[in-house]
């Protein structure tokens, strides 16, 4: 079972990444900050950039 979990959890963040990467909307400082907040703290990072991005498309 915490094999799924770890797996689940890699795929996420590479997902992540990899939108992250191709975002347009993002400028270079901002992709850095959110790659570097990425590398440093995965789960987090990600759900923080995930949860952004999610509120800049409602607006």
């Amino acid at each position: 079972m915490p094999i799924v979990i770890l797996t689940i959890c890699v795929v996420f963040i590479v997902y992540t990444l990899f939108d992250l990467i191709k975002n347009v909307q993002l400028d270079k400082r901002q992709k850095v900050t959110f790659a570097f907040l990425i590398c440093a703290f995965p789960l987090l990072g990600s759900f923080v950039y995930v949860y952004s991005k999610f509120l800049f498309i409602k607006k």
